[in-house]
């Protein structure tokens, strides 16, 4: 006869059971085929971390009707979403509007235009745009709107890196953003257990190595004695110098893996509630290898114990918002949560394994 379930086992399954319930409505891919339907506006609201999914049967060879100077513009240069949105009839970059949006792939095949895009686990605000579709209707050509709302989620910057110098200051989601990388090669960043982290790389940079937050990079040697020197801590245009460094897997550093996503140029995780110090790096590198841009995360240290003098806190001040000093913890809606749920999935199956 097998032995009576225990109370703690029944919960710990019925809780998988719901996490992953939510999981699965929360992390969610949206497809919208505009054809599909006589209306000519649809609305599609998502969360962080869903998918989004468009189809359109653009008409390139038909006269385009009733089309005012800036949507014909639009039309003419293909600005089509998702690489580009229209926000009160002013075309913007998604990247620059959604900061940190990735998996954006778009393709024309057969007269069929599709395109999509994730949206980040981190949203700062609210965010509008709609994206436009000209198709044939019979005998003319009508034009159809998807209207897209993307909820906000974790309610405060997170400590990461963003080179991306052109973009505008308003739409970044992390404490180091907009440096100009002709002369900031360097972001150093301070979280604490339990932050997320993020790094987001130029157009034509990819992020090394190949699935960091997976790899990471750590310093050959003795490490603790070299980041303790000011002049290379702060030295922002500082050069990459590969052969000083190595390639682990995150779990040599955190003995588990973390909670990654993204793509070739925006990465995000969570990293572990932990006391320790830890400290790692990842890269941005142009993809004609003429340039490194270095993220080193500084885990659960002080920015503060760096500066010992009232000439070095003035001199490296500007690098102070690169720390995380906010102590509040993030709240999140369903959307952004799911990103993490796996990880509470994970310590429930090793209950369940040791029940």
């Amino acid at each position: 006869m097998r032995p009576a379930r225990g109370p703690g086992r029944v919960a710990a399954v019925l809780l998988s059971w719901v996490l992953l319930t939510w999981l699965q409505v929360a992390m969610s891919k949206h497809h919208v085929d505009l054809s599909s339907s006589a209306k000519s506006v649809f609305l599609l609201n998502v969360a962080p971390g869903d998918t989004v999914v468009y189809t359109c049967p653009y008409t390139f060879n038909r006269e385009m009707q009733n089309m005012c100077a800036r949507e014909k513009e639009y039309f003419d240069k293909k600005l089509f979403c998702f690489e580009h949105v229209i926000i009160n009839r002013n075309v913007f970059l998604l990247r620059d509007y959604v900061r940190g949006a990735y998996s954006m792939v778009s393709k024309y095949v057969n007269n069929v235009y599709t395109a999509q895009f994730t949206v980040p686990p981190v949203v700062l605000m609210n965010r509008h745009f709609e994206c436009y579709c000209y198709m044939d209707d019979g005998n003319r050509v009508v034009k159809k709107t998807l209207k897209v709302h993307i909820s906000k989620g974790v309610v405060r910057k997170t400590p990461g890196c963003d080179f991306n110098d052109d973009y505008r200051e308003t739409t970044a989601i992390t404490n180091f953003s907009n440096m100009n990388r002709n002369n900031v090669k360097v972001c150093d960043s301070y979280p604490k257990g339990g932050d997320t982290i993020a790094l987001l790389c130029p157009v034509n940079y990819t992020i090394q190595p190949e699935g960091c937050f997976d790899q990471v990079y750590i310093k050959k040697g003795d490490i603790q004695n070299d980041k303790n020197k000011l002049e290379e801590r702060f030295n922002v245009s500082r050069k990459w110098e590969a052969d000083k460094y190595k390639v682990v897997n995150i779990e040599t550093l955190f003995g588990q893996k973390l909670n990654s996503l993204g793509d070739e140029m925006s990465r995000f995780a969570k990293v572990p509630v932990t006391n320790e110090e830890i400290s790692f790096t990842c890269t941005c590198q142009a993809n004609d290898g003429s340039d490194t841009l270095m993220m080193n995360v500084y885990m659960n240290e002080s920015y503060d114990k760096f500066v010992k003098s009232n000439h070095d806190r003035g001199e490296h001040s500007k690098h102070n918002f690169s720390s995380t000093t906010v102590t509040e913890r993030e709240e999140r809606s369903g959307g952004s949560a799911s990103f993490f749920g796996r990880a509470v999935l994970c310590v429930l199956a090793l209950l369940l394994l040791g029940a």
